[in-house]
């Protein structure tokens, strides 16, 4: 227990904790001591010289033995050899000193006696203070540690003693409130609570001086700030190992965070559309939201805080016991329970209720509940079991198909059988026994399910044969034994064949009319691309015949101006200009004529063996031509096989490619041309750095008329021919041409050509539409 005091009294007020040394003196100076000592017991010895006359050295052995113990040895020798000199020179008066003198010899042996115990005594005292110092360095190395221990803690730690003082709060506590340790002790501490906390503090901390138990309140703590925070307060007896009460020690946790949860979750709880009822640990019911208040018609007043309350909502005693006793029973732990509710104006609600206080605990509601209104769906259920006896009435009178089957599927009961069908044909067999089973798969897998996992259902069911088809809506339920054990199904069979021949009749109808809208819709639309396609077509062409035709006259009226005389090389420059429209204008028109040739069938196709090298060196100087401004890159292996194809018309193609590539790539990039022999196919790809063609525009960039917008095409870039004459030229000779994938901006146009095979034997084609 002193040492628990020295611990607490220590971690509540810092101080160094030591154990003095013995206080020592010169040795002169103990000398001295030791010699007046004497020389005070040999006056008082002559003084009484005759109570002293038997024993004259009494004194002198007392004040030796005193000098030993308090001045340590030698001083004790010196004052007592002194001592026994002045003793016989001026007390006995035996002038003569000898140490064959009896008391002489006796003072020698108590000098001896005394300096040994003396010796002994010194050591045990040294050895008790070595272990009392190494005792106290442990304690404050440790209590070091507690300290930072409990300074570095989150949480506010604090000890009180047996009077309420409290005697130490940690750092955070002092960092919380921003005052020293001095102003906390005590009961400053309660100068930080809030005003409307404080008498309930107070309550539970006196109470629990008296009950001298664990105890936890909340209440709010002023910070430094001015702030005030929630904090839970939580404290244990501190009893010494002999079960002494010391007082006790505590922590405080900051709870802001949860009791603004809290907050929220009453608002949310208190103002949402279902009932809501809490009570606290007095057993009062507190809360009694607006929900609550609209179904019952009972106000808040009137429920909360009155002892009477159950008595209003639930008036019958034996029902109200019993609801008493099952609550009881799951107070806190309850969900879905429905309760006969008596409202103000007399009539019953049933309410649903569900307590889940225990795994959703809020301060100050010990038990809460949610209830909702089930006073309709509980009628709708009444109404149900009333709609389906008169069902059951009703159903010996009616045509449907009612029977029983055990888990073998074999009939054991039937009521109204198909027609043509008897019960004797059906009793102890399945269907599948009586009916063709590819018609009846459908109606077996159901009943199979419902036996299989226990749950009935329902599923119209059609019955196909060659020149049959019947169409039934069966409901199946379980039929179980008094263990629980499916022992079979009943089924109700309504016979729906005629409904379903008109809604097949419907849906038919409907997919036709659906068919007939979206080829209507495919035709309107085609219609109207058309439209689109034609009004693009003349303006297109429109422009681009006009263009150079302006052009012609133009320069072809400036050189026939009869007040003018141009010179060689003007007349030279305007007669080229006129000269590469014409051109541009023959382009323009062979293209059209091409393309309108290919459309009508009309355009003669000549295949034949050739290298595609071959080909490719008739058109290289036309090639360099239309990509005089680019870098032409040729890459065509020497062991490419013969091709089947018309010669013309793949340099056509070729050169179709590449005047488009080099309309559409930036000046300076590269054009390239590769071929390769891929399977049966000699394959060819077109590649420029131009913008590239989108992947939603790359099946579109083949009709006649497309044209993409591109900051690098050149002006006058063409109708829109090209690429529409060369897939047709491609597809013609049994090839195939697309837009290729690349990984850096750009078009890659690939088109395949076949490789010559002995059974080609064709010298002509002539192209279909």
């Amino acid at each position: 227990m002193e040492a628990l005091n020295n611990w607490h009294n220590l971690l509540s007020q810092p101080q160094q904790v030591t154990t003095p040394p013995p206080r020592t003196y010169p040795l002169i100076v103990r000398c001295g001591l030791a010699i007046g000592f004497t020389l005070i017991g040999l006056l008082v010895t002559a003084v009484f010289e005759e109570s002293f006359s038997k024993t004259p050295f009494l004194l002198v052995w007392i004040t030796t033995a005193l000098n030993f113990l308090m001045f340590r040895t030698l001083p004790g020798y010196i004052s007592g050899v002194l001592g026994i000199v002045l003793t016989q020179y001026f007390v006995v008066n035996d002038q003569r000193f000898g140490f064959g003198n009896a008391e002489v010899l006796q003072a020698v042996v108590f000098f001896a006696t005394f300096a040994f115990i003396n010796e002994l005594i010194v050591r045990q005292r040294k050895a008790e203070l070595a272990v009392v110092n190494g005792y106290n360095d442990r304690l404050l190395e440790r209590l070091d540690i507690l300290r930072a221990v409990t300074d570095a803690m989150p949480v506010f730690v604090w000890i009180c003693d047996p009077n309420k003082h409290c005697t130490y709060f940690n750092r955070a506590w002092t960092d919380f409130t921003g005052r020293d340790m001095k102003q906390e002790l005590g009961f400053g501490w309660v100068d930080r609570i809030h005003p409307e906390d404080l008498q309930k503090c107070k309550a539970i901390y006196n109470q629990a001086f008296v009950e001298i138990g664990k105890f936890a309140l909340e209440f709010r703590l002023r910070r430094a700030d001015g702030i005030y925070r929630w904090v839970l307060d939580e404290g244990v007896p501190l009893r010494a190992p002999n079960g002494q009460f010391m007082g006790y020690v505590g922590t405080c946790t900051d709870i802001t965070e949860r009791k603004e949860q809290e907050s929220r979750l009453q608002a949310v709880l208190t103002h949402m559309p279902v009932m809501l009822s809490v009570y606290n640990a007095e057993g009062q019911r507190i809360v009694w939201n607006k929900e609550c208040e609209r179904v019952t018609g009972y106000t808040a007043e009137e429920i909360c805080y009155n002892p009477n309350q159950l008595e209003l909502l639930y008036p019958n005693p034996e029902y109200r016991a019993s609801m008493m006793a099952y609550q009881e029973a799951n107070r806190g732990n309850f969900r879905d329970w429905e309760l006969e509710t008596t409202c103000k104006d007399g009539s019953i609600r049933y309410i649903l209720w569900s307590n889940v206080s225990k795994q959703y605990p809020i301060s100050d509601w010990v038990d809460w509940a949610v209830g909702v209104d089930v006073t309709e769906r509980r009628l709708i259920e009444d109404a149900l079991r009333q709609t389906e006896a008169n069902f059951s009435v009703a159903l010996k009178n009616s045509p449907i198909v009612v029977s029983h089957i055990d888990t073998d599927q074999r009939y054991t009961w039937i009521y109204n059988p198909p027609l043509g069908i008897t019960t004797g044909d059906l009793i102890g067999k399945r269907d599948e026994d009586v009916w063709p089973y590819e018609s009846m798969i459908n109606f077996i897998n159901f009943k199979e399910e419902v036996l299989r996992t226990g749950k009935g259902g329902r599923r119209e069911v059609e019955f196909r044969g060659e020149s049959t088809y019947m169409a039934y809506d069966i409901t199946a339920e379980p039929i179980f034994d008094d263990n629980g054990v499916i022992i079979g199904l009943t089924l109700a069979s309504l016979d729906i064949t005629e409904r379903k021949q008109v809604e097949h009749q419907q849906a038919e109808l409907m997919r036709q009319q659906t068919e007939l809208m979206e080829h209507e819709r495919i035709a309107r639309a085609k219609a109207e691309e058309a439209d689109r396609l034609k009004i693009d077509f003349l303006a297109m062409i429109s422009h681009e015949l006009r263009t150079p035709l302006t052009a012609i006259k133009g320069f072809a009226t400036t050189l026939l101006a009869d007040d003018v005389t141009w010179d060689t090389a003007a007349q030279h420059e305007f007669l080229s200009i006129i000269s590469e429209d014409s051109d541009r204008l023959t382009d323009l028109i062979e293209q059209l004529l091409d393309l309108s040739r290919l459309e009508a069938g009309r355009f003669s196709i000549e295949p034949g063996l050739f290298q595609l090298s071959d080909c490719l060196t008739s058109i290289i100087g036309q090639l360099h031509v239309l990509a005089e401004e680019h870098e032409l890159s040729l890459d065509f292996p020497p062991d490419l096989p013969t091709v089947w194809a018309d010669r013309m018309r793949t340099g056509q193609i070729l050169v179709n490619l590449v005047d488009n590539a080099a309309k559409y790539a930036p000046s300076g990039t590269q054009i390239s041309i590769v071929a390769s022999h891929i399977d049966s196919w000699v394959q060819v790809e077109i590649t420029d750095q131009g913008p590239g063609i989108p992947a939603e525009k790359r099946g579109v960039v083949f009709e006649a008329f497309r044209q993409l917008e591109s900051k690098f095409a050149h002006p006058g870039k063409g109708a829109g021919l090209g690429l529409a004459i060369c897939k047709r030229l491609v597809e013609a000779q049994g090839g195939n041409i697309w837009i290729g994938d690349m990984d850096m901006p750009g078009t890659k146009v690939v088109f395949t050509l076949p490789v010559a095979r002995e059974d080609l034997k064709i010298n002509s084609v002539s192209v279909q539409n």
